[in-house]
């Protein structure tokens, strides 16, 4: 298998013999065309000379001969020998070059009338004869054989003249082939360059692309991307080491995939376990992972962006966050800074609080949302604030009337105590104050031990309305000075409920005494029962000026009072109910249409039946303390 480097020699050197072919056959094609031109030049060239000097030498004899007809005593047979060889000789060489059409037949005839010339010259130089007959033959023989003779050689230079001219042309034409056969060879070379730079090029290159394809699909994210690897030299030596730190790299990422996959999970299972709805946000504040409280309570997914109703607070924590000072918790303080919802008809009060997520350049990357459901929190303060109230206000008035009244009987001025029927009026005022203290604090002493489970509920078999007619009996007197109907509706007979009388008095007593308390002279209030599977249920409707809506969710809270129909009470009375209720087993609701009057309905187990599923409890209404 050829090398990188023998693939770049190959290439630099395949392109150096093409240029060295070329080189080589230009010069021969310039050699062969130029050889040829130089030996056709000479050999015009020396026919040329040949019949030059032919000329010469016929036209040298006519002039001695004529020179002696002239009158001229010398002798001239030397010279004209002289000029006879140079003829001979000229015409020898004429023979020797003869390569034209038509040169040879006038080359035949040249001899033939230098033959007939020379023979002819004896007679015209033989002094011995008169001089008038050797003019006369030299005029009528000799001159017209040299004038014909010269006509010969001047017919074989103007052939090889007509020759040269056109061996010019031959030349030129000689010149474009040889120029044309170099454009060839020339544009074949370059093909062939350019065929082989291509070839040697694939051969390199391609591997290289693939492999750069490859690392781009792997920067991309693809780490299945692999080099096919077709060859064993460096090339293929570094697509197999790609592929092997490809594979490593799966390696890798599947470990780490594993680990980020325990991460998150448990880091799922972590905050899906707390109560309070969490979740986590990348710097552009968009939600990445959410518990299921907070799916649960605002119906968000990740990728989405926070509740609108956190939306504010959010980028404030953020910019916070993210700030100069790098703040390191961005939180709400105090109840006043919760954030309010309403879930299931209830109201729900979050305090939130933001953990900035960094990392090794302390560069903030996110941040974990944690909305602190601070609902009962806030209850107890209110409930330590309506306790205060209560301490305050409820137990105030009374003990500044028994006070007085204390004051009044230990003051030991003449005449200073009060006697006879002012003495009576005072002691029944603070018997009256006291009784309302003395029920203020069992209310609360009642409370504390329901819901710390230290009262024990003396539930027996008791007929239901044996149990409601004796916990209305005692309210009856009250409601006919107040002019106010009682009625008890038809009742189930013989249906016996588990409870305990006297805790079931104490839950009559409230909310009868709630609903006269807010039903107008005139008004009724009635007390029905029907039975159910395995429990009784019992209404307690009056028509009443109600609850308005948005206070029905709160009414059973401890000293919570509605805002405006505050008469008297601490705000304990409902919540008693809904413990004595609940312990029980039953359940308690209230429904109410402000103007027109409340309902309250609560759940007493039936006795000898087992309890199943929570007894249907129905929403009531009543006017709370």
């Amino acid at each position: 298998m050829i090398g990188l480097r023998s693939k770049i020699l190959l290439a630099f050197g395949g392109l150096l013999a093409i240029l060295l072919i070329v080189s080589a056959v230009s010069t021969f094609v310039f050699s062969r065309y130029s050889g040829a031109t130089q030996l056709m030049l000479e050999q015009d060239y020396s026919s040329v000379a040949a019949c030059q000097d032919m000329e010469d030498a016929v036209e040298k004899s006519n002039s001695a001969i004529e020179k002696v007809l002239l009158g001229d005593a010398r002798d001239v047979h030397v010279e004209l020998e002289a000029l006879a060889r140079q003829f001979d000789d000229a015409l020898a060489a004429q023979r020797q070059s003869l390569n034209l059409p038509g040169e040879a037949e006038a080359t035949q005839i040249a001899a033939r009338l230098w033959a007939e010339y020379r023979q002819s010259l004896p007679a015209v130089s033989d002094a011995a004869k008169p001089l008038p007959q050797r003019r006369s033959e030299y005029e009528r023989i000799v001159q017209p054989q040299a004038d014909e003779l010269l006509s010969a050689t001047r017919r074989i230079t103007e052939l090889n003249r007509t020759n040269a001219t056109s061996t010019k042309g031959e030349a030129q034409r000689l010149a474009h082939s040889a120029m044309y056969a170099l454009h060839v060879l020339t544009a074949a070379a370059v093909v062939f360059a350019i065929a082989f730079s291509i070839g040697i090029g694939r051969m390199i290159l391609r591997p290289l692309g693939r492999l750069t394809q490859s690392v781009r699909e792997i920067r991309a994210g693809n780490l299945d991307a692999s080099v096919p690897v077709e060859s064993s030299d460096e090339l293929g030596h570094l697509g197999a080491a790609f592929n092997e730190m490809a594979e490593q790299l799966r390696v890798f990422r599947r470990i780490d995939h594993e680990k980020l996959m325990r991460t998150q999970r448990t880091t799922q299972l972590a905050i899906d376990s707390l109560p309070d709805p969490v979740f986590v946000l990348n710097p552009a504040g968009r939600i990445e992972l959410t518990n299921d409280a907070a799916g649960r309570w605002f119906e968000i997914n990740p990728g989405d962006l926070p509740p609108e109703a956190l939306r504010a607070w959010v980028e404030r924590a953020l910019r916070q966050l993210a700030g100069a000072d790098g703040a390191a918790i961005a939180d709400a303080s105090g109840y006043e800074s919760t954030i309010q919802l309403n879930r299931d008809g209830s109201e729900r009060h979050l305090l939130p609080r933001a953990v900035p997520i960094r990392d090794e350049q302390q560069r903030l990357i996110g941040a974990t949302v944690v909305l602190n459901d601070v609902t009962g929190l806030r209850r107890l303060d209110q409930m330590k604030s309506g306790l205060l109230a209560l301490v305050s206000h409820e137990l105030k008035t009374p003990l500044t009337s028994m006070r007085m009244i204390l004051h009044l009987l230990a003051d030991d001025r003449p005449n200073g105590l009060p006697t006879g029927d002012q003495l009576r009026e005072l002691l029944i005022t603070a018997r009256d104050d006291s009784d309302r203290l003395h029920q203020i604090v069992e209310n609360l002493l009642d409370m504390g031990r329901i819901e710390s489970g230290r009262v024990l509920m003396e539930l027996q078999p008791i007929d239901a309305a044996e149990l409601i007619g004796r916990s209305v009996r005692p309210l009856r007197p009250a409601y006919g000075e107040h002019g106010v109907e009682l009625r008890v509706e038809a009742l189930p007979a013989d249906v016996q409920v588990m409870a305990d009388a006297t805790r079931i008095g104490h839950v009559f007593s409230n909310i009868l005494s709630n609903a006269l308390r807010y039903t107008p002279a005139g008004g009724l209030v009635r007390i029905g029962a029907r039975t159910l599977p395995e429990a009784v249920e019992i209404d307690l409707s009056d028509n009443g000026c109600g609850v308005p809506r948005a206070h029905l969710h709160r009414v059973f809270e401890k000293f919570y009072r509605v805002p405006g129909q505050s008469r008297g009470g601490a705000g304990l009375g409902l919540a008693i109910v809904k413990d004595i209720i609940e312990a029980h087993g039953g359940r308690i609701a209230i429904e109410s249409d402000q103007g027109r009057g409340t309902t309250v309905r609560f759940t007493l187990n039936r006795a000898g039946r087992e309890r199943h599923d929570e007894a249907a409890i129905a929403s009531a209404s009543v006017a709370v303390e």
